[in-house]
């Protein structure tokens, strides 16, 4: 390419995707998506996931490789990096949630190499597809193993519906700590427990048995959480591919 010769860059290029080293799959991939810091190119970065999905399994379990088709899943469907805002909310189907179980078990090496990021997309998979007990097993383990993560106790997500609109739920307050700093209330809609900060919902001291005012679900590293929909100031990720150069 430098050399302003495109026969010679073309006959280089296939030769490099006839090779099957994992290299060879992510440099190839890397430079039809164009991913270079906040830019890449849309329709290069899905063929790149389409070529990187199909590879063998040596390829797919490639640190480099993983964690490329990782970043390229979520910005092909978001137009933005995994975790980079607050309190999104995301325009996902049941469709789209399997699709990312799908990459999560034939990719080994993004495990590997920064399991909190694999580990915490799973759990928000199978708690939108309603395997709440599996998930809530999965961030109960992701609590545990991401306790040195500085990014933790930021909310990067709430639960949503298809449409890409929080979902706003109700619900009763199980239990309070005595300094009243820390409870659980009862969720009407899906049937389980999660943890609230009474302080955070308006109105008096809250107490067992009170009715909560209406609630998110927001999701950070240690797990879902519950926030009143006044504190929540919930967006939607960037949808337009971003497709810079």
């Amino acid at each position: 390419m430098l050399a302003q010769d495109p026969g010679l860059e073309r006959e280089h290029l296939d030769r490099l995707a006839a090779n099957d080293d994992p290299a060879a799959y992510y440099l190839l991939a890397l430079r039809e998506s164009a991913l270079q810091g906040e830019s890449w190119d849309a329709a290069g970065a899905a063929s790149a996931l389409a070529r990187l999905m199909a590879a063998p399994a040596a390829v797919q379990q490639d640190w480099r490789c993983s964690r490329l088709m990782f970043d390229l899943f979520w910005l092909t469907r978001t137009g933005d990096r995994f975790m980079r805002g607050e309190r999104q909310a995301l325009a996902f189907t049941n469709s789209d949630w399997e699709q990312a179980l799908d990459l999560l078990a034939v990719t080994g090496g993004a495990r590997a190499f920064d399991a909190y990021r694999a580990d915490f997309l799973r759990g928000l998979a199978l708690f939108h597809l309603g395997r709440l007990r599996a998930a809530l097993d999965q961030f109960d383990e992701l609590n545990r193993s991401a306790a040195s993560v500085s990014t933790r106790i930021v909310a990067a997500y709430v639960a949503s519906t298809p449409d890409g609109e929080p979902r706003k739920f109700t619900g009763q307050v199980r239990s309070v700590t005595p300094d009243g700093r820390r409870g659980r209330a009862w969720i009407d809609q899906l049937g389980i427990e999660l943890p609230f900060t009474p302080y955070r919902f308006p109105g008096e001291t809250l107490q067992q048995g009170d009715l909560l005012p209406e609630f998110h679900v927001v999701f950070n590293l240690r797990g879902p959480y519950l926030d009143p929909v006044r504190a929540s100031g919930v967006r939607g990720p960037k949808q337009d591919g971003r497709a810079a150069r």
